[in-house]
């Protein structure tokens, strides 16, 4: 299989076209450019665009030099010895506008959206850099981490941030303060556990097992997009409107006030770029809302127009198509941007780019790993140029020991990917939890049953110290898939299912752990999943539902009701 060619690194232009608003008779405003005019340095690896490279200085120094050594021989003939202290020379790090053409839509009866092109000029914005600030310098100013404060330009020296009031507060009181969220007790889910202990209070663990300390990185202030944690879960609601009603009202019943909702890219844009059908993502989000329910949209598996070779999911040949319709989606139902379309508050790019199988069957290694924080890093910019507001949240990771080319272990790719640049190219670090077999307080590497730390609940506290070292602590964790398997059918899955019994033990005990140990940097917990209506028992997503196909419950199901409505689950 061809190896993906990330082009345009030598800075030349490339233009590229608008998406415009649609058919609500809104004006054209220019969002980013499709490609800028921009000198791209390379990072470690070679060969993958990350940050604008500044104009060398070399030829400027040695004229500042000799227009130094002149002013000395000058004052010394004049009798006097004066110090200068020449004005360092700016450099220049300025891009290039780009131009590029609208796209006017015309919208049809059947939601198909046909566009063709008009001339537009659009601003320039480079990968990494966006109308946000960093969660360095929220806690730097203690500003709210609400949308509306993130979006706030960097106030000036000796100013206070936009939004912040006279006395600094920390970032997770703000946004717990300012969001949506959920009552909590006083102090609960503000204060970290204490490295090395649980908190004082933690109930043991049941009879029979095993008994663990909290080894868990220490977190400060942390900007807060969710409380800690809230509850959700995946549903297929997208394509199947006669159980989303259903399935939603199940979600309302559990008190699990978050979607992820499934987005396949070929789904919405199929046949070719711009021929969009918004109906279908439309019924879905708007239902959503209509329950109350806050929606983040995983989006992936690419349409065939956008890859030259064939694969089930893969990156596109050009990373712009897919940061394009990013944009577009943000346009018609980001929070602040939407047309009355929905809101989708949070959109995850990608999903496990660290198994070959989503990334089009290419070798998973460190050159790899750099073309997904591209791939990101080019999503980030065209969302956050269309609406601040959108929270975006880095693709979750497989839970793996493998380094065999086929996929590569969560830790180490989590590790490449901050490198690369991670952290300045997302609001949330998002993961994927499965417990395996064992229980959730279970401490990696205590059942010789499972002799790899990723074979464990609380593999995510290793991710989190990966994020501490580099720097990034000040971000939520979400997981954007968490469960356990009662699969006793397909062999591959069998050797560490539970029975339905302990997987609802576990789940509640799961979110319990989150609440007493991981807060304030826990936020979405998303629940794998309601079962899409048209599973059977060969799928082995199946045995990770908590409810049936046909809409009957599971004791997992029941667990997590009851745990909400009688307290257990605050």
């Amino acid at each position: 299989m061809s190896t993906l060619q990330l082009g345009n690194i030598d800075g030349d232009a490339v233009l590229g076209t608008d998406r415009p608003d649609d058919d609500l008779g809104l004006s054209v405003r220019p969002p980013m450019a499709c490609r800028t005019t921009r000198h791209l340095a390379m990072n470690s690896l070679g060969g993958v665009p990350m940050r604008r490279r500044k104009p060398p200085m070399a030829g400027r120094r040695w004229i500042l030099l000799g227009a130094m050594l002149a002013i000395v021989l000058v004052t010394s003939a004049c009798g006097t010895q004066p110090t200068p202290t020449p004005a360092t020379p700016a450099e220049s790090g300025g891009t290039t506008p780009a131009t590029g053409t609208a796209r006017p839509t015309d919208q049809t009866a059947a939601g198909t959206a046909v566009v063709g092109p008009t001339e537009a000029p659009r601003p320039t914005i480079t990968v990494g850099q966006a109308a946000v600030l960093s969660p360095t310098a929220i806690l730097a100013t203690g500003a709210a981490a609400t949308p509306a404060a993130l979006a706030a330009p960097a106030a000036k020296a000796g100013e206070p941030a936009r939004g912040a009031g006279p006395e600094p507060t920390s970032v997770a009181t703000a946004a717990s303060a300012a969001m949506p969220t959920e009552a909590t007790e006083p102090g609960d889910g503000t204060e970290p556990a204490t490295e090395g202990a649980p908190p004082a209070g933690t109930p043991p663990p049941p009879a029979g097992e095993p008994t663990v300390e909290a080894a868990v990185p220490a977190s400060g202030p942390v900007a807060a997009y969710a409380a800690s944690p809230e509850y959700g879960a995946a549903a297929f609601i997208l394509g199947n409107p006669e159980s989303a009603p259903r399935d939603l009202a199940l979600m309302q019943g559990a008190g699990l006030s978050w979607l992820r909702l499934d987005v396949p890219w070929r789904s919405i844009e199929p046949s070719c770029k711009n021929c969009i059908d918004w109906s279908a993502l439309d019924r879905a989000v708007q239902a959503a809302n209509a329950a109350g329910i806050r929606v983040m949209a995983r989006v992936d598996h690419q349409p065939a127009w956008s890859r030259a070779v064939p694969a089930e999911n893969g990156p596109p040949d050009d990373m712009f198509d897919y940061a394009d319709f990013l944009q577009v989606v943000t346009a018609r139902y980001g929070p602040s941007s939407g047309r009355g379309r929905g809101t989708i508050h949070a959109i995850q790019v990608w999903n496990e780019p660290n198994l070959t199988r989503e990334w089009g069957g290419a070798p998973i290694d460190r050159d790899q790993a750099a073309q997904y924080i591209y791939m990101l890093g080019e999503a980030y910019a065209h969302i956050k140029a269309e609406d601040p507001a959108m929270i975006v949240v880095s693709a979750g990771l497989s839970p793996t020991g493998t380094s065999d080319g086929t996929a590569q272990p969560d830790d180490i790719y989590l590790g490449w990917l901050y490198e690369d640049g991670l952290a300045e190219v997302s609001d949330v670090i998002g993961a994927h939890a499965p417990g395996y077999g064992s229980p959730p307080e279970a401490a990696p590497m205590s059942d010789p049953r499972f002799p790899h730390p990723s074979f464990y609940f609380r593999r995510v506290e290793q991710l989190r110290s990966v994020m501490v070292a580099h720097g990034d602590a000040g971000k939520q964790i979400w997981l954007n898939e968490f469960g356990w398997t009662t699969d006793r059918v397909n062999p591959d899955y069998a050797w560490y299912a539970v029975s339905p019994e302990q997987q609802a033990d576990y789940l509640v005990r799961a979110f319990q752990y989150a609440r007493r140990n991981w807060s304030p940097w826990i936020g979405v917990m998303f629940v794998w999943n309601i079962a899409d209506p048209n599973w059977t028992t060969a799928n082995e997503q199946y045995w990770w539902s908590i409810t049936n196909p046909d809409g009957t419950t599971r004791p997992a199901y029941d667990a997590l009701t009851d745990a909400r409505r009688n307290g257990t689950l605050r």
